[in-house]
């Protein structure tokens, strides 16, 4: 099914919880009780066409039906703020950022060095390492053992 957003939820974050639900494919089963989602606008569709992408807020309520197709379903998040935009990680680790425009002088992200060879040993470390600190703040304090495996 296509995706389905709540419109003005992206207000504030709501609770979740971690399911267990085999069919429930994020990451950690990611889900807001529904006492949460009684006071939410109707659910909107937003069918795409292939190869089309949405681009939504990172706290808008969103949800879509199963996949029929018999192809994987991709979903990317990246996270876009200015370069002097706040951030206070859950668990306190510094994360990596690109610098895509602008100066940087903070000191709340440790900013990504140019690519020097793509795919290379010492870009796959730096990846490794940045998605390291990524999930230790991201789990930190849920009990979550860490990503449902795929």
């Amino acid at each position: 099914g296509c995706m389905k957003f709540c419109p003005a939820s992206h207000h504030s974050q709501l609770p979740h919880y971690e399911s267990q639900d085999p069919n429930n494919v994020l990451s950690v089963g990611q889900t807001i009780p529904e006492e949460n989602m009684k006071n939410l606008s109707d659910p909107v569709a937003a069918p795409l066409k292939p190869g089309q992408v949405s681009l939504h807020h990172f706290n808008c309520v969103h949800a879509s039906g199963p996949n029929t197709t018999d192809q994987e379903r991709v979903g990317l998040a990246i996270r876009y703020m200015r370069a002097e935009g706040l951030y206070s990680p859950r668990g306190g680790t510094q994360e990596h950022a690109t610098l895509v425009c602008g100066e940087y002088t903070g000191d709340y992200w440790i900013l990504d060095e140019d690519i020097e060879t793509e795919y290379g040993e010492k870009e796959w470390i730096r990846h490794k390492e940045g998605a390291a600190k990524r999930a230790s703040n991201y789990f930190h304090g849920t009990g979550s053992q860490g990503f449902k495996a795929q």
